[in-house]
């Protein structure tokens, strides 16, 4: 702090900066704040404790993941030196980061020299795996550790170890009010050249569909391919496009942990589940990629610092977004929309006569700014200083919203509240009273 110089000083005053090259930092963020909207919809209906604390803990990580970040200046210009992930698979940010590690690490492998002579005896296939289940009976609640059991011992013998010499899976999980959970492995494996997977992977499919299907106890939903192959066409690639190509044949088994819909969220049901058995492995490397170390996720840490550099010039602040109106349409309303709200309080949400007419837009994020700026020492003490900060203040936050969401609140006095302007904490009520939850990010 002592070294910096005036200008830093200076900027740190202003307090704000504009980043004009944000990428999709803007549209992942919003997609995390729907997201903590749908996870506050259930926490208001739950009065189960241990689904309380859940909804919290899930809302609380995706509000302070990108919450505070470090930016670097170089001349005039401002670049993002790192920030506090949550870590979350459910979280756009941080699912997105790994995805792009995940490609990357790959990519380079079988680019690399080692990694072309793995492929001069092995051909590369997809191969996904699931169990059978229902919504109501066999496998209605997550069934992670079953999957990954299966799956590890699997390997041990029979078709799976003839064929499958290693590897890499990802998790993929969707819900539907038919069906219930639906958890399935998406894994890259490699198979020995001398099988020539291309010509008769419906061979190879047929024994490990039968050796999964004995292990299981039923379970025959198994499907192989060579990596690339078009199900239209009916034919995989040659080799080497297919090598040439590899990063973009590599996106299906890198995706993340589920489809999200048109606001960027995921289903609640899915994110109780990841959080509930935050413990089970949903990545992982097998056989003879496991010994691979240029292909370890956490091999570089990204607030590692560099002893052999200059001292950058750094600074925390607080990204805010920045929108404008576009879309901009007159409809024509033909009657008056009511809305109920939550604390059961009748309310217009538009008041027009019939024929009347409005004005209706969207907003689209252009950019983002960081504001709050404070000048931040290039050390190692300094950036482990900043995650535990950022981590007790989760904690905190998740303190607080607990105490609030149980105490609750009296909805007459609240109304009353809003008449008299009073503070939340004088109508929040004891543990025996009836409870209507609350909370506000």
């Amino acid at each position: 702090m002592n070294n910096l110089n005036t200008s830093a000083l200076a900027l740190a005053a202003e307090k704000s900066r504009i980043f004009k090259h944000w990428g999709k930092f803007g549209a992942r963020k919003r997609a995390n704040v729907a997201q903590q909207t749908l996870i506050y919809r259930h926490a208001k209906k739950t009065q189960n404790p241990k689904d309380l604390a859940t909804a919290l803990k899930a809302a609380g990580s995706l509000y302070f993941c990108n919450r505070r970040v470090i930016v670097e200046k170089q001349g005039n210009d401002f670049t993002q030196a790192g920030a506090w992930y949550c870590g979350k698979k459910y979280c756009s940010f941080c699912s997105n980061r790994k995805r792009r590690k995940l490609l990357t690490r790959f990519t380079d492998f079988f680019t690399s020299k080692e990694g072309a002579a793995t492929l001069e005896l092995y051909d590369l296939a997809l191969f996904t795996v699931t169990l059978q289940h229902s919504k109501t009976g066999q496998r209605a609640e997550p069934y992670y550790k079953e999957l990954s059991t299966h799956w590890r011992n699997g390997l041990k013998y029979g078709a799976f170890k003839t064929y499958i010499k290693g590897g890499f899976y990802n998790t993929e999980h969707t819900y539907s009010n038919k069906n219930g959970h639906h958890i399935h492995r998406h894994a890259l494996i490699l198979i020995p050249r001398i099988f020539d997977v291309t010509k008769n992977f419906k061979k190879i499919e047929t024994e490990l569909r039968d050796q999964w299907k004995s292990r299981t106890g039923g379970s025959f939903q198994i499907d192989l391919r060579p990596l690339g192959y078009s199900e239209l066409h009916e034919t995989a690639p040659p080799r080497e496009q297919m090598i040439k190509n590899i990063n973009v044949h590599l996106l299906e088994v890198t995706k993340y942990i589920t489809k999200r819909d048109d606001l960027g969220t995921i289903k609640y049901e899915i994110i109780k589940a990841v959080e509930e058995n935050s413990r089970s492995k949903f990545y992982g490397r097998f056989g003879i990629l496991h010994k691979i170390k240029a292909l370890n996720l956490n091999l570089k840490n990204e607030l590692e610092i560099d002893a052999n550099k200059p001292a950058r010039e750094l600074y925390i602040g607080t990204p805010v977004l920045v929108t404008k109106k576009i879309n901009n349409e007159v409809k024509g309303v033909i009657k008056n929309k009511n809305k109920t709200t939550s604390k059961g309080i009748d309310t217009i949400k538009i008041s027009t006569k019939p024929g009347q007419q409005i004005n209706r837009f969207t907003r689209e994020v252009v950019k983002y700014k960081i504001i709050n700026l404070v000048p931040m020492a290039d050390t190692p003490e300094a950036f482990k200083e900043f995650t535990q900060t950022n981590r007790y203040a989760l904690y905190d936050w998740g303190g607080e919203k607990w105490n609030t969401f149980r105490q609750g609140y009296h909805v007459e006095k609240w109304k009353l509240s809003k008449k008299n302007n009073f503070t939340k904490n004088e109508y929040l009520h004891g543990e025996d009273e009836a409870r209507h939850p609350f909370v506000y990010l």
